[in-house]
């Protein structure tokens, strides 16, 4: 029987093992930074692309390997003017408080030579032990400059890169109802070009654009 029980248990701990290691591998295998926090909010683990991701994070002023306290870590960027690193350490705490089932928060991360933009998202981590939580940054740097260039073409104008007639009227409706609420008189300025179309008829449009633009 106790042969028995030792198999038995040994045969548990090879399938614990098995699962870890797969767990592993997937947490390694995914496109994403990610790190594990106790209930104090200390990084305990972390997958293989973390090191790297952390060492960008701690040009802000901050320390993010493993046995650092993350949520303090936050607290210290935050006093040093990076107000995202406040929020994040807030969602961060109401997740390992059971506050809140998750939290996710989109924020610049740009460097001297370029713009980036990540996703952060917090779930819990919950053992019959303790309460944890882990922390997702995923690189939305693509999608947020896709997001800016149909804000772009949507209301501004491709010649000029002037607010076109779309942001206008919006810009124009909202001056209006300020006005109306502040009983606010309003003015407003237009300016025509005379005898353009001449310039297009008789120097061609590549001057009337080249007009357009330095007017």
């Amino acid at each position: 029987e106790n042969k028995a029980q030792r198999e038995a248990l040994s045969a548990s701990e090879a399938d614990s093992r098995h699962a870890a290691q797969v767990v592993r591998a997937v947490l390694d295998a995914l496109p994403a930074y990610i790190a594990m926090l106790d209930e104090q909010g200390v990084i305990t683990s972390v997958n293989a692309q973390w090191p790297q991701f952390a060492e960008g994070l701690e040009l802000a002023g901050g320390e993010f390997k493993v046995g650092a306290n993350y949520v303090e870590t936050c607290a210290r960027v935050a006093a040093a003017g990076q107000a995202e690193a406040a929020e994040m350490g807030r969602g961060i705490r109401a997740v390992i408080q059971g506050e809140e089932t998750g939290f996710s928060l989109i924020y610049p991360c740009h460097s001297a030579t370029e713009k980036r933009w990540f996703r952060v998202n917090v779930s819990p981590l919950t053992t019959a032990a303790s309460r944890g939580a882990v922390v997702m940054h995923t690189n939305v740097t693509e999608r947020m400059e896709a997001e800016q260039r149909l804000v772009q073409l949507a209301h501004y104008d491709s010649l000029t890169e002037l607010p076109n007639r779309l942001l206008f009227r919006d810009r124009l409706e909202h001056a209006l109802t300020l006005a109306r609420r502040n009983d606010w008189r309003l003015a407003l300025i237009f300016i025509d070009l005379d005898r353009f179309k001449v310039v297009n008829d008789t120097l061609g449009h590549l001057a009337g654009d080249r007009l357009l633009q330095e007017v």
